[in-house]
């Protein structure tokens, strides 16, 4: 689901999604660590949540979808991933309000039904204490919590290569 989600924000022209464990070796860096899971419960760092909340607005308002993981409620405990507790990725790409409540869209790669993978219905409510917490269309009894928001890479330099770029062609041409 990882890579499916990765492909999601090249299609995006964004790139993001994976992390320098460099910096950290138990999680790696570029991230929000909103939950992590402990004797099968999952703890969480609102703090960290709310920080991630403003990074998620952040990004959308500038337009890049943000890749996230999350911990489901179908049959296992313990995800497989850095964290050991991130079950599944999805790509938030938009943002919105239902009844009053702030809600996250997402796309959910565990699927082959395009039409279930990006329904306007797959979507994530904001909670009182910054947690984010929804189902997908195509598998409504899994009851996902975001616990990991990684984050878009800076790419500064691009514009600057664009730009680069398109003056050697004009030259050329």
């Amino acid at each position: 689901c990882w890579k499916a989600c990765k492909q999601i924000l090249t299609n995006y022209a964004v790139k993001g999604g994976g992390l320098d464990y460099s910096k950290n070796p138990n999680i790696g860096d570029a991230l929000y660590q909103i939950g992590i899971e402990k004797s099968g419960q999952l703890e969480f760092d609102f703090s960290t949540a709310k920080k991630a909340i403003d990074y998620l607005d952040k990004e959308l308002n500038n337009k890049r979808p943000i890749l996230v993981g999350v911990d489901h409620t179908y049959k296992y405990k313990g995800g497989f991933n850095n964290d050991k507790s991130t079950d599944h990725f999805v790509v938030i790409v938009g943002k919105g309000c239902e009844n009053g409540k702030v809600y996250y869209l997402f796309y959910e790669v565990g699927t082959s039904h395009s039409d279930k993978g990006t329904s306007d219905k797959n979507k994530f409510f904001i909670n009182e204490n910054n947690i984010l917490k929804g189902t997908t269309v195509y598998r409504k009894e899994r009851k996902y919590s975001i616990i990991q928001i990684r984050e878009n890479k800076k790419l500064k330099n691009l514009f600057i290569y664009l730009f680069i770029y398109l003056f050697i062609l004009l030259v050329v041409l």
